[in-house]
């Protein structure tokens, strides 16, 4: 078990140190913010109202459901399980890295952001049947948010793959139900 620490380890030194630059230090901590994605949640659901208008609000419950389960898997059950400290609180790790936020309090694995936004991506993906260009877009969203913890030094890597995996199979597993059981949608036009 030991080299899968190490191996997590020098990855998140590369990516805090190695691919250091002023741009990252200025974007990363802005992809990483919540409030950031505000207007992108408003025109998600303004295109989820206008393409499926009658069943628009299943698909919203569903996606609201989706990502706080996600959420609470990850905070709620994982984190407190774990007890694993931030890289940016653990002791002599920290010292070795660029902290660029507030470290915080809480627990690292595995990463919430990771879990939530990659179920939302991939949940958007499976029902909406968008075109290939924007499910590029939702997978590279989710990916930036992810590699984002990590820059910031608020995450390791391990706990953003473990995150987006558990997002994915959320976003999954709710559409798959959905899909069967109450939420016919029609195929992409």
């Amino acid at each position: 078990m030991d080299w899968l620490t190490d191996i997590d380890r020098s990855l998140l030194f590369f990516i805090n140190q190695t691919c250091n630059n002023t741009l990252f230090d200025v974007v990363m901590p802005w992809i990483r913010e919540k409030k950031t994605w505000i207007p992108a949640y408003v025109l998600l659901t303004s295109w989820i109202i206008y393409r499926h208008r009658h069943k628009s609000w299943m698909i919203v419950l569903l996606i609201v459901c989706a990502v706080a389960l996600s959420d609470q898997v990850a905070s709620g059950l994982f984190k407190p399980l774990f007890h694993r400290l931030r890289p940016c609180a653990a002791p002599g790790i920290r010292e070795h890295l660029q902290l660029l936020i507030p470290c915080g309090g809480g627990y690292s694995f595995f990463s919430s952001h990771a879990a939530t936004h990659s179920c939302l991506s991939f949940l958007l993906i499976y029902l909406m049947k968008p075109v290939k260009l924007l499910s590029a877009l939702f997978v590279l969203w989710a990916f930036l948010i992810c590699l984002a913890q990590v820059y910031v030094a608020y995450h390791y890597p391990s706990d953003v793959f473990c995150g987006a995996l558990c997002g994915v199979l959320i976003a999954y597993l709710l559409a798959y139900i959905a899909s069967h059981y109450f939420l016919k949608l029609q195929p992409a036009s």
